[in-house]
């Protein structure tokens, strides 16, 4: 019988998996420290989670929760701290992350169509010489036939509505074949519809095995839309369940506010 093999190395096809995974495919973050030139950011954040899950990262503004999310991509370097996937330093594999920005962030003008977008998600696994084949032109039309992304395909994503620029930008990250997205404020600037669009659209991809972490501002629908609640405000204060998690105390010790009710939509 053969060894099974490394858990950097182990197959996982998380694309329509529906099944738990074990522990091998596990997100470690271990004592994390990020300063700003004097200004100490994140302290000592340390967190495990699975695949499979939707993790809202929740926290004042100021928090650091676009830190952590920019920590988690590889676009900050921690001062001090571990960020494990499988066990192995997440950034030795970075085609398993995909993140997209806040909205705010994108240059919406720039000329591009949704489809040369999510093209963009083959890019890594090409390298420099691989050409775009069938297996990749598969891939980006299976992407955006997931997203219901078809017949915007040849859109310019400065013409789409704010749910579907971010539906473009998922399909570009399951062009990746991505197993962490990373989503900062993906909520911002949607209606009511296009949130609840996007929640169940974040909960079907977990369910297929990807690890979905996104900083979220909400209170009132965090419960609603992630599995997983981290609450913070430069340090960890509370990691676990919504329930478990969101309490009245908690929120007024971290917030330095009480609870709002919620509020119908109007």
């Amino acid at each position: 019988m053969n060894s099974p093999a490394p858990p950097c190395t182990q197959d996982h096809i998380c694309w329509g998996a529906h099944a738990s995974h074990p522990d091998r495919h596990r997100l470690e973050v271990d004592s994390l420290s990020v300063y700003y030139g004097s200004l100490l950011a994140l302290n000592g954040i340390s967190f495990s989670i699975t695949c499979g899950h939707t993790l809202a990262l929740m926290g004042p503004n100021g928090a650091g929760k676009s830190t952590l999310i920019k920590a988690l991509a590889g676009l900050i370097r921690p001062d001090s701290g571990k960020i494990l996937w499988n066990g192995c330093p997440l950034h030795d594999t970075p085609g398993e992350i995909a993140y997209l920005p806040q909205r705010s962030d994108v240059d919406w003008s720039f000329p591009i169509t949704v489809r040369a977008l999510v093209e963009m998600g083959r890019y890594p696994s090409l390298g420099l010489w691989k050409k775009f084949g069938r297996h990749d032109r598969d891939i980006v039309e299976k992407s955006l036939h997931v997203l219901g992304m078809e017949s915007l395909a040849d859109r310019q994503i400065s013409e789409l509505s704010g749910g579907q620029q971010q539906r473009a930008f998922l399909a570009r990250a399951l062009a990746q074949e991505a197993h962490v997205l990373l989503l900062d404020e993906p909520f911002t600037g949607l209606d009511a519809p296009a949130s609840q669009s996007l929640g169940r659209l974040l909960d079907s991809l977990s369910a297929e095995g990807r690890l979905v972490i996104a900083s979220h501002h909400d209170l009132n629908t965090a419960a609603d839309i992630f599995d997983t609640i981290l609450l913070m405000n430069r340090e960890l204060a509370a990691f676990g369940p919504p329930k478990e998690v969101l309490t009245p105390a908690r929120i007024r010790e971290t917030y330095g506010m009480e609870p709002q009710p919620e509020t119908q939509a109007s």
